[in-house]
């Protein structure tokens, strides 16, 4: 049984809750000999804090802070790329109440905290200095179309959600919230303009409006993290009034008792994998990671970035029987149906060839090695019997910490192109549309 008393005490004991003079809240709770430091900036703003005619606009606002270069950080690109090498995933929520701004570092290395510190300027720059402008909108404006439209065709297919939404509106009536609030309507986002960016921006994403909570092996650098978070901004305005009982921003519910008519497809590729046993293998998750593992892989950059095909891409393994497959899915629009297949295409031809930039293996091992380490650690002959039983039938060697650890670390370019060859192809593809 958990001793909840002694619990609380030792929480109390390492953490603490400072008020800097900029009016930024700090939560800290310091954890000696952790090997990792978790930091999330969360600003006091959401979806409730809106007027009806600016449905959307601090998801839209949220996307912004990452859609360009910042202050201190003005080429976008040049800063992507040092994120991916810190590990850091540059990631945002946006909900009714607050926008969340995650800062993960995770390592056994002496540059832990230089890497965590670094990270947390890159985000807290894009946050408080992003640079806003007329191409913050435009390329903004498809992404959030793009979420919103697959939201709707999502809500409308989903029995559990057409129920809640009708107990909803028995129970609360005018008052309840429909699950597109955040995401505003087509209207209101075609409505943002950069002057109404700005101004909210300005208004909410101050110091005075910000929590910062961190948790870590971080003592002795406290001061350091202080000395950055009292230089943020402070909110010249009153803090922003929270909005009590707001009507829909977005289709009322009696929009969703019909189903949604978009001219969205749903695409699913599959690749036949026949060794089930292969996806565990590191240059496989390598391949997953470099070709569809979300943010900065070449199916992201081509289809999101560069194209603004799609908002996301989701990609998973799974076996059945003795075969593994590979699942690449997303939805678009139907006329650009067929330009995004040629560009997955593409993609993978360029991940055979080796037309792909070195940093993807870099950023693997970043994320990878950490958690791998992380995993390792533990006392008790059951979880080291498990585990080498685990490398030895599943992984097909004998289990060291050490040689599972040197196997991740070894891993380059050539075996991303090795295994795209020998797994990605055409007589192995299933796709469908529908």
């Amino acid at each position: 049984m958990i001793n909840f008393d002694k619990l609380n005490e030792e929480v109390e004991k390492r953490g603490s809750i400072i008020t800097l003079d900029n009016g930024l809240t700090l939560v800290l709770e310091d954890t000696p000999g952790s090997r990792l430091i978790a930091g999330e900036f969360v600003i006091d703003a959401g979806s409730c804090h809106e007027k009806p005619q600016e449905a959307g606009l601090m998801h839209f606002i949220e996307h912004a802070c990452f859609s360009n270069g910042s202050r201190n950080y003005p080429d976008k690109s040049l800063r992507d790329r040092r994120a991916s090498l810190l590990g850091l995933e540059l990631n945002a929520i946006t909900n009714y109440y607050k926008i969340n701004f995650p800062v993960m570092v995770i390592g056994n290395s002496p540059l832990l905290k230089d890497n965590f510190f670094e990270s947390m300027k890159i985000v807290s720059d894009l946050i408080f200095y992003p640079i806003l402008n007329e191409e913050s909108i435009k390329n903004v404006k498809p992404i959030v179309l793009r979420e919103l439209f697959e939201k709707e065709q999502k809500l409308s297919a989903d029995s559990y959600s057409k129920v809640n939404r009708k107990l909803s509106k028995i129970m609360f009536g005018a008052k309840a919230f429909s699950p597109l609030d955040g995401l505003g309507s087509e209207e209101s986002i075609d409505s943002i303009t950069l002057d109404r960016l700005i101004d909210k921006h300005s208004r909410f994403f101050v110091s005075n409006n910000t929590i910062f909570n961190l948790v870590g092996d971080i003592d002795s650098e406290r001061d350091k993290i202080i000395d950055l978070l009292s230089n943020f901004p402070y909110g010249k305005k009153n803090k922003p009034k929270f909005i009590k009982g707001r009507k829909f921003n977005g289709s009322e519910i009696k929009n969703f008792k019909q189903p949604i008519k978009t001219d969205n497809v749903d695409v699913l590729i599959y690749y036949q994998i026949p060794n089930e046993n292969s996806l565990k293998s590191y240059d496989f998750q390598l391949l997953i990671f470099a070709l569809s593992g979300g943010w900065g892989s070449l199916l992201y950059e081509k289809l999101r970035e560069e194209k603004k095909y799609v908002y996301s891409i989701g990609s998973k393994t799974f076996d059945h029987g003795r075969t593994g497959y590979l699942e690449i899915s997303y939805t678009v629009k139907t006329d650009k149906l067929k330009e995004s297949l040629d560009s997955v295409d593409e993609c993978i031809k360029n991940i055979k060839a080796g037309e792909f930039s070195n940093d993807l293996v870099n950023s693997y091992k970043a994320r990878i090695l950490p958690k791998v380490i992380l995993g390792l650690q533990g006392s008790g002959w059951v979880k080291d019997e498990l585990f080498s039983r685990y490398c030895k039938e599943q992984l097909g060697f004998e289990s060291t910490s050490l040689e599972r650890i040197k196997r991740i670390f070894n891993l380059t370019k050539d075996d991303v192109v090795n295994a795209a060859n020998e797994y990605l192809n055409d007589d192995k593809l299933i796709v469908i549309i529908s």
